[in-house]
């Protein structure tokens, strides 16, 4: 029975073990899940608050860049007005440095007035001048001279009456010594006769002396009227003098007052008028390649030139044009040239608004006058001829080919030391033939003969350039006749001579510009580094522009020795940058001929498809070409952006 209450409270303590096991297990079991999800709640509220971090952290990064745009902003536009400061400031020195000429020329000028004072003072007259000081200098000058002629005067007068009443008080004494001696005289019979004629040869001669000391006296009162009215004649002119100078003053007074309304317009209208000249070498740069992309490279420079005659028609006619339009001062209040910027200005403006409708489109654009076969015609003709070079899209590698090309920087020296020359005529053709001793309105009159015969000489020199294909021999010799022109202008001295020298000088540099432009546009290719080096020369040709108002100075004035000889030193150096050029060209079209062979038949060919779609052969040729070539590995567009590199392209010299 012990036995059975041992087990049994055995058995009750296994099961309240096990019971209490189990009810442990699941305890721990539920603290665990408890735990578990407190981790995950902590998990995904740690994963929130991570998120809101990362978001901070995003939002922060944002501002930085934000901030940093702005700050980059901000330096850029402190950059700006830097710059614009600067600008301003050296505007300023100019005007400064203007204004100090212009007292100058004032002082120079009063300078003058007072050397006239001073030779009309050798004479007769005195020096006067507006000041206050020299108004009362002269008030005491005249006083003085005044007083000092009344003390003169004076005393010249009480000098005569002393003497003129001791004349008397002695002629008296005389005639009471002869009273006395002829009463003694008349008691003595021996000596009567002859003391009665000697008293009355002295009674003779006291009244021949009362006489004569009347008519002096008599002179003396001319001459003291005479010196009056010669003292007023003087104050006369002296007051004359002082009005006249103070006229003068005023009108000097007002030109400087105009001088500084000039330069004040001046600075006014400087941005519109650096705006215009910047547009209108942009129109030039962009005209040339518009010519360029229309026609074929031996057709180019009968059209580049018709362009650039334009301005040798300008030159020719603007002066004409000019001297009549000035004319119109004074209509509707307005000056002369003013007037001539509204003409010109009108015809400009006119003009402009009509070539945006009548100027077409690129024939790659297909323009609406041309029929879809015309524009196919139009575009084998160029790509026959450009050859590799008939790619019609933009490319960075093509621009930094242009950049990389030795030749362009070569073509810009030269075209640079034109543009110095032919700027510097245009700019000084007036001063330079009003300095061969015509007037102004004749100097202005003659300046159309030469830009007249410049036009011929650009248009002659089109058409033979164009005719036998060559560039560079009619620029050698143009160059060559302008430095004769430039040596003329520095050595003669006869006037006929030296406005001959002025049309070698201006019909031989202007067709050099547009034969120039030419002949680096038919020598480059494709058409996005035939625009770069375009543009580059051009802009070489407006730093030209900048040296040309330098060079012909007002100290150099009447021959300008200084001005020729510059301009004979730039032709010079464009003289040789061109030989340079035509060297390095003709042994390139050598060496290609003597490594590839010449140009044959199946280089340039374009085949026109029964659609009426042309396709560009040229420079593709046959696989015999490419394998003379060593393009067998490259594509038809690596051939065709191979330009004037292509081995089938040959310079046009």
């Amino acid at each position: 029975m012990q036995l059975a209450q041992i087990q049994a409270i055995r058995a009750q303590h296994d099961k309240s073990a096990t019971e209490h096991q189990i009810s442990f297990i699941n305890t721990f079991n539920v603290v665990d899940q408890q735990r578990a999800s407190l981790c995950e709640q902590e998990l995904e509220r740690s994963k929130v608050e991570l998120s809101a971090v990362y978001n901070q952290v995003d939002n922060k990064k944002h501002e930085i860049e934000r901030s940093k745009s702005e700050l980059q902003q901000q330096l850029d536009h402190l950059q700006a007005l830097k710059k614009e400061l600067d600008d301003e400031l050296m505007i300023r020195i100019v005007l400064e440095i203007e204004l100090q000429t212009f007292r100058e020329e004032l002082i120079f000028m009063r300078a003058i007035y007072e050397e006239e004072c001073n030779d009309l003072a050798l004479l007769g007259t005195f020096q006067i001048d507006v000041g206050q000081f020299y108004r009362d200098e002269l008030a005491r000058a005249v006083a003085n001279i005044k007083k000092d002629f009344e003390t003169i005067s004076h005393a010249q007068y009480q000098e005569w009456e002393v003497y003129y009443k001791t004349k008397t008080e002695e002629v008296q004494k005389e005639v009471i010594e002869q009273t006395l001696k002829k009463t003694e005289a008349s008691r003595s019979s021996d000596v009567g006769i002859m003391d009665m004629k000697t008293i009355k040869l002295a009674l003779d001669e006291s009244r021949n002396s009362y006489t004569a000391l009347q008519t002096e006296n008599s002179s003396l009162a001319n001459r003291m009227r005479e010196l009056e009215e010669e003292f007023e004649r003087i104050r006369f002119r002296g007051f004359q003098s002082k009005t006249t100078l103070e006229q003068e003053f005023a009108m000097l007074l007002a030109e400087f007052n105009g001088l500084k309304a000039a330069i004040s317009n001046i600075h006014e209208n400087n941005i519109s008028l650096q705006f215009e000249i910047n547009t209108y070498r942009r129109l030039l740069e962009g005209a040339t390649f518009y010519l360029s992309s229309w026609y074929k490279r031996r057709e180019l420079s009968w059209r580049v030139s018709i362009l650039f005659s334009a301005a040798a028609l300008a030159g020719a006619f603007g002066g004409l044009l000019a001297y009549g339009i000035d004319k119109m001062d004074g209509i509707g209040k307005q000056e002369g040239w003013r007037w001539i910027f509204y003409v010109e200005g009108m015809v400009t403006v006119v003009v402009g608004i009509l070539a945006f409708f009548l100027i077409n489109d690129f024939p790659t654009d297909r323009p609406k006058f041309l029929t879809e076969q015309e524009c196919n015609h139009v575009l084998a003709r160029l790509r026959t001829d450009a050859g590799p070079g008939a790619s019609e899209h933009f490319s960075w590698v093509q621009v930094r080919s242009a950049l990389s090309d030795w030749k362009i920087y070569i073509w810009s020296l030269c075209f640079f030391g034109m543009s110095v020359s032919i700027f510097s005529l245009s700019l000084f053709s007036p001063t330079i033939v009003l300095s061969l001793g015509f007037v102004a309105y004749q100097a202005q009159l003659l300046t159309t003969p030469p830009y007249a015969f410049a036009f011929i000489t650009t248009m002659t020199t089109a058409y033979f350039s164009d005719k036998y294909a060559h560039r560079s021999i009619f620029i050698l010799s143009w160059l060559a006749i302008t430095m004769t022109g430039f040596v003329i202008l520095i050595m003669a001295q006869n006037l006929s001579v030296k406005y001959f020298a002025v049309f070698l000088a201006t019909g031989g540099i202007s067709p050099c510009i547009a034969t120039c432009i030419t002949f680096l546009s038919c020598n480059i290719s494709p058409h996005t580094k035939r625009a770069t080096a375009l543009a580059f020369m051009l802009s070489a040709g407006s730093i030209g522009g900048i040296i040309s108002g330098q060079l012909y100075r007002s100290q150099d004035a009447p021959h300008y020795i200084f001005g020729h000889a510059m301009n004979l030193g730039f032709c010079t150096m464009s003289l040789i940058a061109l030989t340079i050029i035509l060297i390095g060209l003709h042994k390139e079209n050598r060496r290609r001929d003597c490594l590839y062979g010449p140009i044959g038949s199946t280089t340039v060919q374009s085949v026109i498809s029964k659609d009426q779609v042309t396709t560009d052969v040229f420079g593709i040729g046959t696989m015999e070409d490419r394998q003379r070539w060593g393009y067998e590995k490259l594509t038809e567009e690596q051939i065709s952006n191979l330009g004037d590199r292509h081995a089938a392209w040959r310079y046009i010299l």
